[in-house]
């Protein structure tokens, strides 16, 4: 079941903008898509590894 405060949560913090949001945009207008792109596989495991945790907390 989808939980809709859940599904709130993700909808907002997706289009908000935060620190990482900035920071690769900035990095890809001044280094290129290719070069941010580990910068991204950062943020996408960081973001993960903080999901996993909060719902092994649960």
């Amino acid at each position: 079941m989808l939980d809709l405060y859940f599904f709130s949560y993700v909808t907002l913090m997706s289009i908000t903008l935060g620190p990482n949001n900035l920071l690769l945009a900035t990095s890809r207008v001044n280094f290129g898509l290719r070069r941010t792109l580990p910068m991204i596989s950062g943020v996408l495991l960081g973001c993960l590894l903080q999901n996993a945790l909060a719902m092994r907390a649960l």
